[in-house]
């Protein structure tokens, strides 16, 4: 069974790097109570990050999910992340991501060479097209990526998952926005 999870390529790395360190975390984002693997999969487009060091210059970044094994105790994922960068030319990056309690399935690791990092998923679009949209970030809330299965998101959409960022604490005027055009 071969599951795809996408997010901003690089959007791993950088939750990844930014999750290491210091104390526990004050008031940690809330993740989602169940994930669906199967529509979870496929690849996902950058809507806007968090600008991380690994990213800069990247423009048109996507993440694509492949699940590699699944079972009642465990679950497994293949990440592709790419970008096209400012400056011409491309960039890409491979990792592994897993779901390390199935009981707590919002909050995932992912390791990218020898490093890994938190990869909680906030929220997932609902309503007509379930999965449509997800929020990622981490427990410090150092890093965050709203992703679209489309390269675009209704204007009421987006200005409803920023409306709810900034009541979880989260400074949305960081934000970089992607450009697909």
């Amino acid at each position: 069974m071969k599951k795809i999870f996408s997010a901003s390529g690089f959007l791993f790395l950088a939750a990844f790097v930014s999750g290491f360190g210091g104390s526990a975390p004050v008031n940690p984002p809330p993740t989602v109570s169940t994930l669906d693997l199967d529509r979870y999969d496929g690849m996902w487009f950058e809507i806007a990050r968090f600008e991380q060091t690994f990213q800069k210059g990247c423009v048109r970044s996507t993440a694509e999910y492949r699940v590699t094994s699944q079972s009642d105790t465990s679950a497994e994922l293949s990440v592709l992340n790419r970008c096209t960068k400012e400056s011409g030319g491309s960039s890409s990056a491979e990792a592994k991501a897993w779901v390390p309690d199935l009981s707590d399935p919002g909050k995932l690791r992912v390791r990218f060479f020898v490093f890994s990092s938190d990869y909680w998923i906030l929220e997932l679009g609902e309503g007509m097209r379930e999965y449509s949209y997800t929020v990622v970030s981490n427990p410090k809330k150092s890093a965050l990526w709203i992703l679209s299965r489309t390269p675009g998101l209704p204007k009421e959409t987006l200005d409803g998952i920023l409306l709810r960022l900034r009541v979880m604490g989260f400074d949305t005027s960081k934000l970089v926005y992607d450009d697909w055009r």
